[in-house]
């Protein structure tokens, strides 16, 4: 080790240098004080607002509407008057719609483990909030395909009705879809800008 102020040479364990009786500062202590100060910074350079909301109040939310959504489904709300002739002639319907609840009671309970990994500054916060809008917008794509394996036949009596009533959610499944890459490519900038924050 060398002294700062005279240049002299000094054993790693002195304290003061023997030349100038100057006090020898620990590098260590040193380079812990400079990363916690460029962590403070970093910290405080981005605002932290969106977090808050999403900590507070957007998880939540999206964690209700997906427990909603899963009662919807388990009493075939989405075919109206229709479920009961839908179910008996395509009984599959049924399964896969009771199947489709269940992933979105599991997507109220991700919603839930991103808040809870959120709000610790868990490392896999970030992600488990982005697998959110993944798992939606794949489950949905997965209840439209299988939905249209399922009405092969439409010269069954309400089948023309099934098939549309099924096609009008092509619209909401691709606005959802646009709408999940808008906020995983959103808030993947907003989280890296802020990655000192999760690191537990």
């Amino acid at each position: 080790m060398i002294c700062k102020n005279c240049g002299s040479p000094v054993d790693d364990w002195m304290k003061v240098c023997p030349n100038c009786q100057a006090n020898i500062d620990d590098p260590g202590e040193e380079k812990v004080e400079i990363r916690l100060d460029e962590l403070n910074t970093e910290q405080n350079t981005y605002s932290l607002g969106w977090y808050h909301v999403l900590i507070r109040f957007f998880l939540y939310a999206i964690a209700v509407l997906n427990a909603l959504s899963s009662l919807v489904y388990f009493l075939g709300i989405p075919y109206g008057e229709f479920k009961d002739i839908v179910y008996e002639v395509y009984p599959m319907l049924n399964v896969v719609n009771i199947i489709y609840g269940f992933v979105a009671l599991g997507i109220a309970a991700l919603c839930i483990f991103a808040r809870q990994a959120l709000a610790h500054r868990k490392k896999s916060g970030p992600a488990l909030f982005y697998s959110i809008y993944i798992t939606s917008v794949v489950s949905n794509i997965l209840l439209f395909i299988l939905s249209h394996i399922i009405i092969t036949d439409t010269t069954i009596e309400y089948g023309d009705t099934v098939l549309t009533l099924i096609e009008g959610n092509v619209i909401s499944l691709m606005s959802s879809a646009a709408f999940a890459i808008f906020m995983i490519a959103a808030n993947r900038v907003y989280f890296k800008k802020r990655a000192s924050m999760f690191v537990n």
